[in-house]
């Protein structure tokens, strides 16, 4: 009697248990790009590269133009301290690589535009590519619903977040910001100081 009295309960259980609906994890929410004035949008695909760093193929599309380019960025082996509270953050190099057939003519007029420059660049000496230093200012992020420009940790999303620096001397600053689920990449104003001189060393890429 003893052995039944065990048995029975332990078997109540294990129909309790076997009847339970599982637990899944709640679902991410699908993301879509959500557009800013100081920000210019554009499609990426990521590209196979026989390196370390990550490669996509971009381009933009607008009044009949397409505008081609390709983004390398390269492994982040650095970490820097942010002024705020200590934060830690990757530092790595990069690069824009000039693609043929590129007409870059709207792209360079929207995103003058978005970056507050005063002028686009004039008699420009075109490059192969363009090296760049980055800072990786975070992973797996949201955009703000409300058009702002801005990030956040929660909900979680799928952007990369870095801050660029181009120019002589690494003077000239941008936001670069990637999306390879939806593939959307996203180039944004620093502050209206750097629209000039951001527009000018792009257009010797695009």
């Amino acid at each position: 009697m003893k052995c039944v009295a065990v048995l029975v309960p332990l078997a109540t259980l294990l129909v309790v248990s076997c009847n339970r609906p599982p637990t899944t994890a709640p679902a991410l929410p699908a993301e879509h790009y959500i557009p800013d004035p100081n920000s210019v949008a554009f499609d990426i695909e990521t590209i196979a590269a026989g390196n370390a760093a990550t490669n996509w193929l971009a381009s933009y599309s607008g009044g009949g133009k397409v505008a081609r380019f390709r983004i390398e960025v390269g492994p982040a082996p650095s970490e820097v301290t942010g002024q705020a509270n200590e934060t830690q953050f990757t530092a790595g190099r990069g690069s824009l690589l000039a693609e043929p057939g590129s007409d870059a003519t709207v792209f360079l007029a929207d995103l003058a535009k978005a970056l507050k420059a005063k002028s686009l660049p004039k008699h420009v000496q075109h490059l192969s590519s363009l090296a760049f230093d980055y800072v990786n200012l975070g992973e797996h992020e949201s955009q703000a619903p409300n058009g702002n420009g801005g990030f956040f940790d929660v909900p979680m999303g799928n952007w990369s977040l870095m801050k660029v620096f181009v120019g002589k001397d690494g003077d000239c600053e941008f936001f670069l910001n990637m999306n390879p689920v939806i593939k959307k990449g996203r180039i944004s104003m620093k502050d209206e100081d750097y629209g000039d001189c951001t527009v000018a060393a792009l257009a010797k890429v695009l």
